[in-house]
């Protein structure tokens, strides 16, 4: 399962796993815990001195380590289960529009008698 970026070329179209970016969304994260760590005014200092006075490094470090645990358990039941432990019922499409382009995407069954399509910068 991964996320396909379609180009005019059928040969350059490039497909970037979904696990990747989940992974990449903890790098990215990890990174910025140690930027709210280390800037001049910290983290935890501004919210001690705006909202909750008896905030402490304890209860940043608890509640980020609890976030990113989450995610990376989530994102190892993900690869065991290839994707399937996700809760929304959806299911794989794929067709042609009428200047022969093929679209994937992914339908979410729903209540309302219209379709609501979404799409990403492009359109594609």
């Amino acid at each position: 399962m991964g996320i396909t970026i379609i180009t005019n070329s059928p040969t350059a179209n490039l497909e970037i796993p979904v696990a990747f970016i989940f992974w990449r969304y903890i790098v990215a994260y990890v990174i910025h815990i140690i930027d709210e760590s280390l800037m001049g005014e910290t983290f935890v200092g501004m919210v001690r001195k705006l909202f909750w006075p008896k905030y402490e490094w304890k209860h940043f470090f608890g509640f980020n380590t609890m976030l990113i645990s989450l995610a990376i358990i989530s994102i190892i039941i993900f690869e065991i289960f290839n994707g399937l432990w996700i809760i929304a019922p959806f299911e794989d499409i794929e067709f042609r529009a009428s200047d022969d382009v093929k679209i994937r995407g992914w339908l979410i069954p729903g209540s309302l008698s219209k379709l609501i399509v979404m799409t990403h910068v492009g359109g594609l």
